[in-house]
């Protein structure tokens, strides 16, 4: 389930939040419109996976996800991931 967190993450945009200043999770659930319950816990899994890191009370992205998963960086891998891979992995289907 890492890597459906890590997609989690990228669909709602949170390390490009986190990429224009450290925030807590209540300030990113604000942001991303995401209940803060949730946002706790998709946190707490990017950080036990070292994509986010906690700075003084306050989330900020760990220097590989600065560099690859914030849109519009130099080496932003988040859409191939998002759109190529995680819809291979987890096809989104209407039942």
């Amino acid at each position: 389930m890492a890597s459906k967190s890590l997609f989690a993450a990228l669909h709602v945009d949170l390390f490009s939040h986190l990429s224009k200043s450290p925030k807590t999770e209540a300030e990113l659930a604000a942001a991303t419109d995401v209940p803060v319950n949730r946002i706790v816990t998709l946190t707490t899994v990017l950080r036990s996976l070292g994509l986010l890191v906690r700075e003084d009370g306050k989330l900020t992205n760990a220097p590989a996800s600065e560099f690859f998963l914030v849109k519009g960086a130099k080496y932003d891998f988040g859409d191939y991931l998002r759109f190529q891979i995680d819809g291979q992995m987890y096809p989104f289907s209407i039942s």
